[in-house]
């Protein structure tokens, strides 16, 4: 599910009001709070927030231990577009290589 609102927003994020990465960020937190007091089941397998922490910070041979994937992008990136561009970039690398994962499995 949020995956698949995910999607909708790179193609549009105007109408989600998204102008940067830490927009996404409080969506998705807001997600997962809801989806756990709802006890809703998380349909969307392969995406957690740890490991797209992981992924980034890896993608951008981060070592320290602080950042989050928020705090990375924006780290590396020069304006809010850009910190969107980042984003859905890493995104959809990391989607597909779930991908790839369940695949080769």
């Amino acid at each position: 599910m949020i995956l698949d609102t995910l999607k909708k927003m790179q193609a549009d994020p105007e109408g989600y009001h998204i102008q940067k990465v830490e927009d996404i960020s409080s969506y998705m937190d807001g997600y997962g709070w809801c989806t756990m007091k709802h006890e809703v089941k998380n349909e969307d397998s392969g995406w957690s927030f740890s490991s797209f922490t992981k992924f980034v910070k890896e993608y951008f041979n981060m070592k320290c231990p602080h950042p989050n994937w928020v705090m990375t992008i924006r780290f590396y990136s020069n304006s809010d577009r850009e910190t969107l561009q980042h984003f859905f970039n890493l995104f959809n690398q990391f989607m597909a290589e779930r991908q790839e994962e369940k695949d080769i499995l």
